[in-house]
């Protein structure tokens, strides 16, 4: 378990330079953080990532995801309801912004327009100190007792000013523009202009948030190229965000992309692309995505009218295996599901706080999540809809305050302190005596008479959650016939122009074509489904025409019809 520690313990910590084990796993590290608002709406799940020094990290998902989001809690601009932050190796959760050596680049440029562009470069550094030694009158450098120089913070010169706006200008090629207001620019040159003020403060770590979004598609394109570059000469570890999967593809080292708030996986484009883990990330990653169809099969092969394409002999144990596997799981889960222990010291926990407040005894308290946590070994869980594992194990206790601090606990981040300091302080309006409805009770007259005890009811409720999930998972699967299939655009080839492996030819008619100028992006009917597949512009297809078409089955993907994870 984390050490638990004060705010000012971990400011004092920060400031000292203290660092973590943690902080080996690389420059910037987000362990089990989570974001929960005070609606109760949570954006962010057990976020966990460490980025490497000099890293180019780019956050990548739909609008909604919680990518921006997370990148404000690592800014400081938004509170972490729980996790740790590290940067550097030293806890920064407690930070304020101005103190994390950071720089921003957000989509809105937020230049001053009464400024010039030498002058918004400059602001920056005006506002920032620097650490230096003290001098005396003739310039010697003032030691203390044991001979050390004594460092102090000062502004900057403004030679020392000049002399860094001219080289961020140099980089940016931003010269000849530096007399310039912002509204005598075009849009790239004053996003070039927000990255120099960003990249002339030689911050630790740069956070981008969209860009480029504002910016049409000629100059996103030239704008990639820049800020790649860029990155490459300042050597600045960054964390960029953006939901256009293209600029995640081209710019990144590794990207990570997120649905719902939660990672869905984190690797290097060509990686992320050629080997998604789920549908979801095989949909979200390509242009034109992934196909991912249901096609009927007999035996191992798949059916498509008359033509049989006989599948590598790997996928049918391969997919037996995997659904053994998710039969144990749940089945485990559902022997272990009488959760009433868990939700009977739930229970003592809600009513500990609301007896006695603010003055609750924090000790008490910690010792009561201690035990919780201790308990909930054996296990309570909710799933999404694609039956993620441990994806919310989730005290239903009743109060709302109470119940989002105890799923802290029951995601299994074992912090108890961040539990414990959102009891006592976060979520004190929802526990009070009109929240009681919530907490079982009903006021009468003055007396209060209590409800069914709510452990039982949810620990019931658990076990049916599993068991919806065991019954949905059989072994007689293996045998379905069907399976859910991926297969990328160009991984389907013109059976007659392909050099691979010819068993998997079948017969397809074309439904719709699409001139993407050097190339055709050509919707089939095959399978029963609609493919696409990607030809140069050489070939001549019409509406209607069929076509010999070969799968390159070393591309082919099989996923679970279920969970949507990737089995092969």
């Amino acid at each position: 378990m984390e050490q638990l520690i004060t705010v000012t313990e971990a400011r004092q910590m920060y400031k000292s330079g203290s660092k973590t084990d943690v902080g080996n796993e690389g420059f910037l590290v987000l362990k089990n953080i989570n974001k929960i608002y005070p609606n109760k709406v949570q954006a962010v799940y057990d976020f966990n990532l460490a980025v490497r020094r000099n890293e180019f990290i780019v956050l990548v998902g739909p609008s909604g995801c919680g990518k921006s989001t997370t990148l404000r809690m690592i800014a400081g601009l938004e509170e972490i309801t729980s996790g740790y932050l590290y940067i550097d190796g030293v806890t920064a959760n407690y930070l304020a912004s101005k103190d994390r050596d950071i720089a921003m680049v957000f989509q809105n440029y937020a230049l001053y327009p009464n400024m010039t562009v030498f002058e918004n470069i400059a602001f920056s550094l005006e506002m920032k100190k620097t650490e230096d030694v003290r001098r005396d009158k003739s310039g010697n450098v003032v030691t203390d007792s044991e001979g050390n120089p004594i460092k102090i913070m000062r502004n900057y010169t403004k030679e020392e000013i000049r002399k860094k706006v001219f080289e961020v200008a140099e980089i940016l090629d931003l010269g000849a523009y530096l007399d310039r207001k912002p509204k005598e620019l075009s849009g790239g040159q004053m996003q070039r202009v927000a990255l120099g003020r960003a990249i002339v403060r030689n911050a630790k770590l740069f956070l981008v948030d969209e860009p480029l979004s504002n910016l049409d598609a000629k100059l996103r394109v030239q704008m990639r190229s820049e800020i790649v570059k860029l990155h490459k000469n300042v050597h600045a570890t960054t964390v960029y965000v953006t939901h256009d999967q293209t600029e995640a593809m081209t710019m990144a080292d590794r990207i990570v992309i997120m649905n719902k708030g939660f990672i869905q996986q984190i690797g290097a484009p060509k990686d992320v692309y050629n080997d998604p883990c789920n549908v979801f990330v095989a949909m979200f990653i390509g242009n034109p995505p992934m196909n991912v169809k249901e096609v009927a099969t007999n035996g191992n092969s798949l059916v498509n009218g008359n033509e049989r394409i006989a599948l590598p002999e790997t996928v049918r144990p391969a997919y037996k295996k995997f659904l053994e596997q998710r039969l144990a799981y749940f089945t485990e889960l559902a022997e272990k599901a009488d959760t009433t222990v868990e939700h009977e010291l739930a229970a003592k926990i809600r009513e500990f706080v609301h007896t006695y407040g603010k003055n609750s005894d924090r000790g008490t308290l910690v010792s009561l999540c201690e035990a919780l946590l201790e308990a909930d070994k054996r296990g309570l869980y909710r799933f999404d809809e694609q039956g993620r594992d441990n994806l919310l194990k989730l005290f239903d206790c009743g109060d709302k305050g109470l119940r989002v601090q105890l799923a802290h606990i029951a995601a299994g981040l074992d912090d108890v302190d961040f539990v414990v300091k959102g009891i006592l302080d976060g979520e004190r309006s929802m526990m009070n005596s009109t929240a009681r409805k919530d907490d079982g009770k009903t006021q009468n007259k003055g007396k209060t008479k209590d409800k069914k005890p709510l452990a039982a009811d949810v620990a019931a409720q658990n076990k049916a959650d599993i068991q919806e999930y065991l019954n949905r998972y059989s072994a007689e699967d293996t045998e379905s016939n069907s399976l859910l299939v991926g297969i990328r655009p160009e991984n389907i080839h013109i059976a007659a122009e392909y050099n691979g492996n010819k068993s998997a030819t079948f017969t397809a008619v074309v439904d719709f074509v699409e001139l993407l100028g050097s190339e055709y992006c050509v919707h089939v009917k095959a399978f029963d489904n609609e493919f696409i597949l990607k030809l140069d512009n050489a070939h001549t297809v019409a509406v209607g025409d069929e076509l010999q078409l070969c799968f390159n089955l070393d591309r082919l993907k099989i996923f679970d019809k279920i969970s949507g994870k990737s089995i092969i």
